[in-house]
């Protein structure tokens, strides 16, 4: 039998997470790293333990056909819970709504099955660091190969796609975010979102939230200079 979906809250109307269209967030269960600037600590901890049953998170989906355009499936770590992952999809699409799928890029193959199989599209993967920092800043397990392989999957796919950075200083220097904006393609979608101060991970840290402004500045001179299609937020 398949297994439900741990979920551990839903945003029953968002306005910003799903280009163009109204959507739900449902935020899953557990994370694999362990970024000290993360702003939902308490869906990192792996629980066995749904804060919402897939059953009404359904039942309210239902309630909302033709007022909610899409279906965001966020985290925690959407991808470390593969099969119910696929099977809610596969639900949630069966009801005509669109998906979107937001992923730390750690789990290609699942990213990979997901696209062949039609279940999401718009997916939003975090590129939090360059390659080699990402053991230090997400206490990182696996090789970082694993980043690059997913984003080259969505180059591939033909989906919409957004890349996106959560700046926190003094980490996330001017020279760090040009190396980082090298690695990506022209026309490339990138998101240099403002960390948010508060509950995080790592209360102890010393993390700092950049300049609105100076942000600004950035992303503007990665649009002159690369041609990304950067902005900041």
């Amino acid at each position: 039998m398949q297994g439900k979906l741990l979920i551990g809250g839903m945003e029953r109307a968002s306005f910003i997470d799903f280009p163009g269209m109204v959507s739900a967030v449902v935020f899953t269960r557990a994370c694999n790293l362990r970024c000290g600037y993360c702003h939902n600590p308490l869906l990192v901890r792996e629980t066995e333990r749904s804060f919402v049953g897939e059953e009404e998170v359904i039942a309210f989906l239902n309630d909302r056909r033709g007022l909610l355009g899409g279906v965001v499936v966020s985290g925690g770590e959407p991808t470390l819970q593969p099969e119910a992952l696929a099977a809610f999809l596969r639900r949630v699409r069966a009801m005509g709504f669109a998906t979107k799928l937001d992923t730390n890029g750690t789990r290609p193959e699942v990213l990979a099955r997901l696209i062949e199989e039609s279940l999401v599209d718009y997916v939003a993967l975090d590129f939090k660091d360059l390659p080699e920092g990402y053991a230090e800043l997400c206490d990182m397990r696996e090789e970082a190969s694993v980043i690059a392989s997913s984003i080259a999957i969505l180059r591939r796919s033909g989906l919409a796609y957004e890349l996106r950075t959560t700046v926190v200083l003094p980490r996330h220097d001017e020279a760090r975010l040009t190396a980082m904006a090298r690695q990506l393609q022209r026309g490339e979608r990138w998101f240099l979102q403002r960390y948010r101060p508060g509950d995080v991970l790592a209360q102890s840290a010393d993390f700092t939230a950049p300049d609105r402004a100076a942000l600004n500045q950035l992303a503007e001179r990665f649009r002159a200079e690369f041609g990304l299609d950067c902005a900041s937020r």
